[in-house]
């Protein structure tokens, strides 16, 4: 049975808590919106900084494009006032490193930019001379039914022919290994191209067919088919070796096609192709792709050019064409000409070259770092800013696919230096709103602490003047039939005296329990330790109750040695907390009534224990029974009266002794209180109430 507040919803123990909790909560909206301001101004300071640095680099950004403006002017000027020829344009591209294949566009449609190679090729073997009589009739009988014995003889007899060209004589042995290919098999057809490449090493490379990357391919896929790696791989590496010449005749079609099946025959995990001949494959794709882009790009400035030039008149300024190609950026530069040397000789429209992103954009960055040193500024492809810089502006016009940025790290540090404030601010605000909150809560939990001590003191005198008006409302009774003389029985007159003598006793402990509480708190109470014998004193206060406790019906027992080792007590204060026990036992006991006090030694303390049978202590309860004033929910509900006093004078007596006590206890079951005094020397000590008010624990 707990407190029951009468007060109604305006009590002060209510009105408290909802100014606390109220004044928490404002505490925390009011801190929450500052934190949630102060992180709208950091978050806001990225963008006030970028636009500065925008505007700081506008001037650095217009000096950066002048400078590249000057240099593609130098570039076509140079390039228009040249022949055309391919040392002229080698010179051209020496002398302007950023700016490659320069090229030359006619008014027939035809693009001259000698270091690119023809993307397709325009001749077939028909533009050679007629084939051979010999070399038609073994072709038709290939190709006719018959079996492989009678092909082969032909062939071979052509090939056999020291009078025919070289070429027909390899075409003979081509058309003879296509042939051991499609009857399955692959081995004659190895052999064969081995022969090829043995006997015709030297012209291979000239012919137009079989060109040297078909017979290559061919002799890779045969030997795959023979599932033989190491020969595939020669074949591969013999194409490859191929392509590394500048000079090859070969076009872009027929390299695309190669490395296409080669790639195929490098991923078949059966023939196991060396590392090093698949790194080469794949770089030779790379410059392939770059090759095939200039090209779609060149087309597409040739559409544009043709189809925008002047007819009359001259348009001597300079175009940029971004083109894409498979998500690249391809941008090309060209100017209309009509006159000039290039012009006359041969009819020219239009000269420019292209511009490859990454070198361009080195060169511009190097040149802003010699002529803008302290700016930090970096020059970046757009596509692809990357994480060490931060992008500040784009190059105007058709210049976009840069981007001028700052070097992350130093945004970093000046985004940083600029967000410290707020980050302080922000922290200062969150720390300032938990000391409040955690202020607040403390203030709750006091002034909570307070208000219910001030409630058990009320309580506590309620309980007091109940104990107080009983004995004194028996005595007077007593005192008041025998003035009166109105007892005749002398047994009766026995009766009343030790009703007035228990009940005087009983007056007297509860008044030396409320001034020995009166002189703790008033940190007054001296307690005189000296060595002692604890045996007769223990025995003589448990048999002197116990006469009580059977006349209520109790059984009583203890269990005390005749002797016990010595220990510094104020035998005074030790009866007192025994006696406390021992009447909290008989207070708190229901059904059965039973009361064991017993003392033993551990040779190093003193152990003396009260046991019950009674109500028991519920675990909530037993940090706080030691409280002033504090009555369990389980004792009010029993009835009895108490002041709530005598086991934190138990507790206070004990800690004044340097010693404790022990709780053992179940719900329903009873309880075990344990006095444990320290064994010690001889000698005689004063203790002063130096002990810690137990109203200030936990």
């Amino acid at each position: 049975m707990g407190y029951t507040d009468v007060m109604g919803p305006s009590s002060p123990r209510r009105l408290l808590a909802i100014s606390i909790w109220g004044s928490v909560a404002l505490t925390v909206g009011v801190c929450s919106f500052g934190i949630r301001l102060t992180m709208r101004q950091y978050q806001d300071t990225q963008g006030i900084l970028l636009d500065a640095e925008r505007r700081a680099t506008t001037p650095h950004r217009a000096a950066l494009e002048s400078h590249l403006q000057t240099l593609e002017d130098r570039a076509l000027a140079r390039l228009a006032g040249s022949s055309g020829t391919p040392r002229d344009l080698e010179a051209v591209q020496h002398e302007f490193p950023i700016f490659r294949v320069p090229f030359f566009i006619f008014e027939d449609g035809r693009i001259s930019a000698p270091s690119l190679r023809p993307a397709t090729s325009g001749r077939t073997w028909a533009d050679d001379e007629p084939p051979p009589i010999v070399y038609l009739n073994a072709v038709r009988k290939v190709h006719s039914q018959g079996d492989l014995a009678g092909k082969r003889i032909a062939l071979q007899s052509v090939h056999e022919r020291d009078e025919l060209a070289p070429r027909w004589r390899v075409r003979a042995l081509t058309q003879l290994a296509a042939a051991y290919r499609r009857e399955k098999q692959p081995r004659e057809a190895a052999r064969t191209y081995e022969r090829i490449f043995a006997d015709f090493h030297a012209i291979l490379p000239t012919l137009a067919w079989p060109t040297l990357l078909q017979l290559c391919l061919v002799e890779a896929e045969t030997s795959g088919d023979l599932k033989e790696g190491d020969r595939a791989t020669t074949a591969i590496r013999r194409g490859l070796e191929h392509l590394s010449i500048p000079e090859r005749a070969t076009t872009l079609s027929e390299e695309e096609f190669f490395l296409r099946h080669c790639r195929a025959l490098i991923e078949r995990p059966d023939l196991a192709i060396t590392d090093d001949v698949a790194g080469a494959v794949r770089r030779a794709e790379v410059a392939l792709s770059a090759e095939r882009m200039s090209h779609s790009a060149l087309e597409s400035a040739r559409d544009l050019i043709r189809s925008t030039s002047a007819p009359n008149g001259v348009d001597d300024g300079s175009h940029l064409l971004a083109t894409r190609f498979r998500n690249r950026l391809i941008p090309v530069v060209w100017r209309n000409v009509r006159a000039g040397a290039a012009a006359r000789t041969h009819r020219t429209v239009a000269v420019g070259f292209l511009i490859d992103p990454p070198p361009l954009i080195a060169e511009l960055g190097r040149w802003l770092d010699s002529n803008v040193p302290d700016a930090d500024l970096r020059v970046f492809s757009t596509d692809a800013p990357g994480p060490e810089v931060v992008p500040l502006l784009p190059l105007s016009g058709d210049l976009g696919f840069a981007t001028l940025g700052k070097d992350a790290r130093s945004w970093e540090d000046t985004l940083g230096g600029a967000r410290r404030p707020f980050i302080l601010a922000a922290v200062l605000i969150g720390g300032l709103g938990l000391i409040l909150i955690v202020g607040l809560l403390f203030l709750h939990r006091s002034v909570r602490r307070e208000m219910l001590l001030a409630r058990m003191k009320t309580e506590f005198v309620a309980n007091v003047s109940h104990e107080l008006k009983t004995p004194l409302a028996l005595i007077r009774l007593c005192s008041e039939t025998l003035e009166l003389d109105r007892l005749r029985d002398q047994d009766q007159r026995k009766n009343y005296y030790e009703i007035i003598t228990r009940e005087s006793e009983r007056l007297t402990h509860l008044i030396g329990n409320v001034l020995n509480f009166a002189s703790i708190e008033a940190g007054k109470k001296t307690y005189t330790l000296a060595p002692r014998d604890l045996a007769p004193l223990l025995e003589e206060t448990s048999e002197a109750y116990f006469l009580k406790f059977r006349d209520r019906g109790f059984e009583c027992s203890h269990d005390i040695p005749s002797e016990l080792p010595r220990v510094l007590a104020d035998e005074e204060a030790v009866a007192q907390a025994l006696i406390n026990l021992m009447q909290n036992a008989v207070r708190y006991s229901d059904a059965e009534k039973s009361v064991v006090v017993r003392a033993t030694t551990d040779g190093s303390s003193v152990r003396i224990s009260v046991q019950d049978r009674g109500i028991g202590i519920s675990p909530e309860d037993r940090t706080r029974i030691w409280e002033d004033y504090y009555r369990t929910g389980s004792a009010r509900a029993l009835g009895t009266r108490g002041s709530g006093l005598g086991l934190s004078l138990v507790k206070h007596i004990l800690q004044a002794h340097g010693g404790d006590v022990e709780l053992v206890s179940r719900l329903g079951e009873g309880s075990e209180f344990t006095l444990i005094l320290p064994v010690t020397g001889d000698t005689i000590t004063e203790v002063h109430d130096e002990v810690e008010d137990p109203r200030h624990r936990g």
